[in-house]
């Protein structure tokens, strides 16, 4: 077995689960009750250690596609006006944002 990540929150480490068994990579969630002891975060964990590779690029994808946070801001690429997170496209020029902050 391997582990992955850590992350404070359960429903997040959940959804990532998910995701790779979705993808047929068997994992293991450690520290499911982590809450109740802040030191021991819940982490996700996968099997086969050939599986190591793919799952860190699935988590990628997966985190790399999700819309940045309400409160953050972003820059756009066209006229590097700061635009609202949850915007796609720039308030000022009206170009999209990436993914990038």
């Amino acid at each position: 077995m391997i582990e992955l990540l850590r992350f404070h929150e359960m429903e997040k480490v959940g959804l990532l689960q998910s995701i790779l068994e979705s993808e047929g990579i068997p994992t293991f969630v450690g520290n499911r009750d982590g809450l109740a002891f802040p030191l021991f975060s819940p982490s996700l964990w996968i099997m086969n250690e050939a599986d190591k590779e793919r799952a860190l690029a699935i988590i990628r994808d997966h985190l790399q596609s999700q819309p940045a946070e309400p409160g953050t801001e972003r820059t756009c690429p066209h006229c590097g006006e700061r635009s609202p997170g949850n915007f796609a496209a720039c308030w000022n020029c009206g170009a999209a944002l990436d993914s990038t902050l």
